[in-house]
């Protein structure tokens, strides 16, 4: 069973859910809507090339469209009236890549400068990059050290696009002090680079800045962190 997935591009709310998710994964009915900010306000039900999508869908603002993976990369364009879903690379992901990358990595919500998506494995701490029209993944190399990546091992992390190539990382944890327990919200901001060379292309990350929050109150553990700059 999957929980519905969704996606925000330019002024439209994607949502890839189920009719019935009590019924075996075969049996799925798929159901993709989407709904125009400002429009109508009704919901409209659109296709998609095959199943549910195996990663989580992203935006690409820069070329007004989504990407997903179904049994392939594909591309949604909603100004394309002819032919919205548009194959981009025939690759079948094994079932082991597709179970890490959609349950222990923290994937970027918005593609990034010259057609990159970004990961963060928590496990192992590092970044990885996907470049989707070579189809390639790329070396990732740090301009500076990140010092403060130790700080983030948690899978329910956020890695948000800030704009203008600017990505956050952002976690929250619980940390024991002297007077109790409090929520610690931790925000990495950095920068990231595609530097093409002649052996191969290579993603540079420059980290911009690191901030740590303790919360005044004992509150519950924070998954959908605040961006606070």
């Amino acid at each position: 069973m999957h929980l519905p997935q969704s996606a925000v591009l330019d002024n439209n709310i994607f949502v890839f859910g189920f009719t019935n998710i009590h019924l075996p994964e075969e049996e799925e009915g798929i159901d993709a809507e989407v709904y125009q900010i400002g429009g109508d306000g009704k919901w409209e039900k659109i296709t998609i090339p095959s199943g549910f999508p195996k990663v989580k869908p992203i935006s690409d603002p820069n070329n007004n469209r989504l990407i997903a993976y179904f049994d392939s990369f594909y591309a949604y364009n909603p100004n394309n009236n002819i032919e919205k879903w548009a194959l981009l690379h025939q690759q079948k992901l094994s079932k082991k890549d597709i179970f890490f990358l959609s349950n222990f990595h923290v994937m970027a919500d918005q593609v990034v400068g010259d057609n990159l998506i970004l990961f963060f494995d928590p496990s192992d701490q590092m970044f990885m990059a996907h470049n989707i029209s070579t189809n390639k993944w790329l070396t990732v190399v740090y301009s500076n050290k990140f010092d403060y990546i130790i700080y983030f091992n948690n899978t329910m992390s956020q890695l948000v696009h800030l704009g203008n190539d600017i990505l956050c990382l952002a976690d929250s944890c619980y940390h024991q002090y002297q007077d109790g327990k409090h929520t610690v919200l931790n925000f990495l901001r950095f920068s990231v680079k595609l530097v093409k060379e002649e052996e191969e292309d290579r993603v540079q990350l420059t980290p911009l800045s690191f901030h740590s929050i303790v919360m005044d109150d004992d509150i519950r553990r924070v998954t959908d962190a605040f961006i606070p700059f």
